[in-house]
C-alpha cells in the first residue's frame, strides 16, 4: 500500500497520469482524478468528472464544447504530456460518448511548433462521430503508405480512424495537441476517456494463409479449409 501511495505521489509529481501506461499504448489522460482536470486547458468548453462514457478505470470526462468556432482542449508538453518524441508511437487515439441526436465532427490537431497556426507547423485529424454511440477515434501519425499497398493496414480495427489533413510534421518534437469540435453550430456535450498513443502497425503477418487480414475478425471469414 505504502509502494502505491508513494507512485502516485510521483506521477503527480511528474505530470503524469495516475496509470503510465495502458495494456495497446501509452495513457495520456483518463481523467481519474482532479489533478488529471488540471493537466489542459479549457478553451471555450467546460470539462466535468463523470460516470458516464468510462473506459478506462472508473471516470471519465463530460466536455460541454461552447457554440463558438474552435472549442478545445488543449495538452502542451510538460503539462499535458511530459515527451513530446513521438517517433516511436503509431497514433494518438481517444474514446468518445456521443449521446447527441445528431453525428458530431470531431477533430485533433497536432503541432511540432508553438507558432503552429491551423496551416504551418501542424497536422489535423477529422471524423464524425455517429450519433448515440461510443467510439474509438484514432488519428494516425504518419500518412505514410508502405510501397505496392494503396492503403495501409488499420491501426485499429473497429476503430473510427481519421482523415488527416496538413504538411509533414517533426514526430520527434511534438508541443501540443488539441481535441476541437469544427464550428459545432451550437453547444454540444461528449464524453472522453482513455486518451493514449498506440504503437504502430506491425507491416509483417498482415495476410493468413486464405489471404485474409490476421488482425480482425468478421462473419464468413475462413479458419479452415472446411470453410469454404
Amino acid at each position: 500500500m505504502k509502494a502505491t501511495r508513494l507512485l502516485l505521489m510521483l506521477a503527480m509529481a511528474w505530470g503524469m497520469p495516475s496509470r503510465a501506461q495502458v495494456t495497446n499504448g501509452l495513457l495520456v489522460n483518463s481523467f481519474e482524478t482532479s489533478a488529471d482536470l488540471l493537466r489542459f486547458t479549457r478553451n471555450n468548453c467546460s470539462v466535468s468528472s463523470s460516470t458516464e462514457g468510462v473506459t478506462d478505470g472508473q471516470k471519465a470526462a463530460l466536455v460541454v464544447f461552447s457554440n463558438v468556432d474552435w472549442p478545445n482542449l488543449l495538452f502542451k508538453v510538460g503539462t499535458g504530456f511530459t515527451n513530446g518524441d513521438w517517433r516511436g508511437w503509431g497514433a494518438v487515439a481517444v474514446d468518445i460518448l456521443n449521446t447527441n441526436p445528431a453525428s458530431v465532427m470531431v477533430d485533433i490537431r497536432m503541432d511540432d511548433d508553438f507558432s503552429a497556426d491551423g496551416a504551418k507547423h501542424c497536422q489535423t485529424g477529422s471524423i464524425g462521430v455517429p450519433a448515440g454511440q461510443k467510439a474509438v477515434v484514432v488519428m494516425p501519425l504518419s500518412k505514410s503508405i508502405p510501397l505496392g499497398m494503396n492503403g495501409g493496414p488499420p491501426i485499429d480495427p473497429g476503430a473510427l480512424q481519421m482523415n488527416v489533413s496538413g504538411p509533414s510534421i517533426d514526430l520527434s518534437h511534438i508541443v501540443a495537441f488539441q481535441i476541437f469540435l469544427p464550428r459545432p453550430g451550437r453547444q454540444t456535450a461528449l464524453f472522453l476517456d482513455n486518451i493514449r498513443l498506440l504503437p504502430p502497425t506491425p507491416l509483417s503477418a498482415l495476410a493468413d494463409q486464405y489471404g485474409q487480414f490476421t488482425r480482425a475478425d468478421w462473419p464468413g471469414k475462413i479458419h479452415q479449409d472446411a470453410d469454404f
